[in-house]
């Protein structure tokens, strides 16, 4: 231990301060290990010689395992949301990135390497900046807002996302961030979109041939009637 520790105290004894973080074994019934933070104060004489030097450690090991808990959950928590079908990112109130989520790294592309720190509007535009200006005001001022808008892909390909802006609110009331949701529903939007145009294609071949077509309920009440029923 001494070896490592030599540079340090040649240090000391030229009349620095050093700290360091480090771990020592115990040898107690069940031989521990205790994370310690120590601090080498040189002694020095009135003509300024260095004497010797003192030593004061701090045992920080209860600390140091709650940070190692603290950063596993955070990893936990990562992993979850990398893992989410789901655009996940949190903004600041200066409208800058402070986190954003696997796939929503993988939606930007190589924009994602720089992405945090930077405005929103230097990572998706201007446009798309202004036209959730007034979302992300609303959420800064205390309010969960839903709203559905489009966004434009790395091939410039637009898609139409379901988003929830959700204030990051402390315990004296101030919102200091906004986690931002966003589903990409564009998929179910062209669904919709073909089962409308098929409907629309099925009542155009229904109104054009020369038979009388109708739709009735349980209850024998008419919920359609063709072109050529109606007369």
């Amino acid at each position: 231990m001494f070896a490592e520790r030599k540079p340090l105290v040649d240090r000391v004894l030229a009349g620095e301060t050093v700290r360091l973080e480090a771990t020592m074994k115990f040898p107690t019934a069940r031989e521990s290990e205790r994370w310690l933070a120590y601090t080498y104060v040189p002694d020095c004489a009135p003509d300024g010689a260095v004497a010797g030097f003192f030593v004061f450690a701090v045992d920080l090991t209860e600390r140091h395992a709650a940070e190692q808990r603290l950063e596993r959950r955070e990893d936990d928590l990562r992993r979850v949301m990398d893992s989410l079908p789901a655009f996940v990112s949190r903004i600041g109130r200066d409208g800058r990135y402070l986190y954003m989520n696997g796939r929503y790294r993988e939606f930007l592309g190589p924009k994602a390497d720089n992405a945090i720190g930077m405005r929103f509007a230097e990572i998706l535009g201007e446009p798309a900046f202004e036209s959730r200006q007034g979302y992300f005001a609303r959420a800064l001022a205390g309010e969960t807002v839903p709203f559905e808008a489009t966004l434009r892909d790395q091939s410039g390909r637009e898609r139409v996302m379901s988003q929830v802006y959700t204030p990051e609110i402390d315990s004296d009331g101030v919102v200091r961030s906004i986690f931002v949701f966003a589903l990409d529903t564009t998929q179910q939007r062209d669904m919709d979109e073909r089962v409308r145009g098929a409907e629309r294609n099925l009542r155009i071949l229904n109104d054009s041939v020369p038979l009388a077509i109708c739709r009735l309920d349980r209850e024998l009440r008419f919920q359609y009637v063709n072109a050529f029923m109606r007369g």
